[in-house]
């Protein structure tokens, strides 16, 4: 394991210098659990006072008695946290307990770092990577630090193999759809000549499509572009990725709670339940993302890397993150949020059909 830091942030002009096994943790006291994700500001970290025998506990047995599983009771209360320091906390919270479910579920993979030190083993007891606080003129009396820095990755194409699927005709959906979304939309050249070493690595994906006749060849020496069958292709996506827009699009911001037993619909509070309805509806998840990506122009953000990107895993698992990272919600639960949408969509289209009516009404009685 690299011994190295890999993260070295800073808190205002207070530096939170790694210590490791050099901390003498008095059993009276207490320390400061910091945990911020990636390269996420210290400042915006969640972190809560714990008691410093908690410092004799694995990692990983802190983890779990912090962020439990679902149905065990929470170790940090909302009375534990210093909510007028941070009225965000609560909600920090209950963001890192998804993380955690989500890592337990399978839908992540999770890497531990101390701040300014080395990769974290859960197996190694937190004492063994304690910080202090330092200023720039002398050490400050306070109480310790576990910095802990989480990276979250999210694997769909990993996923997606555990749950029987094949990783290379999935990825060559995506490269080939990939290719000729960008020869459409962004007009993009690609001739069987070419002496662009990216390019060249196109023309495999190219001759495939050509395979299909959804790429044609045209000119001297031969240009490839987008056929008439490339066309209607490109057509049966866009009215694909509609009607997932029409059905489902009132799920994108679903607001419940369960001790009222009410259901909300675009209040701008609410969690994007979309994936969740997609795979209780029998609708392929990844497929319905990743054509809604595409229909958002979220591609066009790499409109000058997409050549190199194209080729690389990591670029699809981003487009496609949202497949893994949902909220879950219990079948029972998904079912009434399901009914509510459907109900609400109804009453929206014969809203939508009466102020036709009076609109039509309206009109001819201005022209009669």
């Amino acid at each position: 394991m690299d011994s190295g830091p890999r993260y070295s942030k800073q808190r205002g002009d207070v530096t939170l210098e790694y210590a490791g096994r050099r901390v003498t943790v008095h059993t009276h006291a207490k320390f400061e659990l910091l945990i911020s994700l990636g390269d996420m500001d210290l400042e915006d970290s969640f972190h809560v006072i714990l008691s410093a025998d908690m410092t004799r506990l694995a990692v990983g047995d802190l983890l779990n008695a912090l962020f439990p599983e679902n149905d065990a009771e929470p170790f940090v209360a909302e009375g534990r946290l210093d909510i007028k320091a941070n009225p965000d906390l609560p909600e920090m919270y209950a963001e890192l307990h998804e993380i955690f479910e989500q890592w337990r579920r399978g839908d992540c993979t999770l890497r531990f770092f101390a701040n300014r030190g080395p990769e974290v083993d859960l197996y190694q007891p937190v004492s063994d990577h304690l910080s202090l606080r330092r200023s720039v003129e002398r050490d400050i009396a306070s109480s310790p630090v576990f910095d802990l820095v989480i990276e979250q990755t999210h694997d769909v194409l990993s996923r997606f193999e555990d749950w029987g699927g094949a990783r290379g005709a999935l990825l060559a959906w995506l490269r080939a759809t990939t290719l000729i979304y960008f020869m459409d939309k962004h007009g993009f050249q690609l001739r069987v000549d070419t002496t662009d070493e990216l390019d060249r690595r196109l023309l495999p994906l190219a001759e495939g499509l050509a395979s299909r006749e959804l790429l044609t060849l045209s000119g001297e020496p031969g240009v490839y572009e987008v056929g008439v069958a490339g066309r209607a292709y490109l057509g049966d996506m866009i009215a694909e990725t509609e009607s997932y827009i029409g059905q489902f699009d009132a799920f994108h911001d679903v607001a419940y709670d369960l001790d009222a037993g009410t259901v909300d619909f675009g209040t701008g509070r609410g969690e994007d339940l979309r994936v969740r309805v997609y795979e209780a509806e029998g609708i392929d998840p990844i497929r319905a993302v990743f054509l809604l990506r595409l229909y958002d122009s979220s591609l066009d953000e790499h409109s000058d890397s997409w050549r190199e990107l194209i080729h690389a895993e990591e670029f699809f698992n981003g487009l496609l993150r949202p497949v893994l990272d949902s909220p879950m919600v219990n079948a029972e639960l998904m079912e009434s949020i399901i009914e509510s949408g459907y109900a609400q969509r109804e009453e929206m289209a014969e809203a939508d059909q009466e102020r036709a009516a009076q609109s039509d009404t309206l009109r001819r009685i201005q022209e009669s």
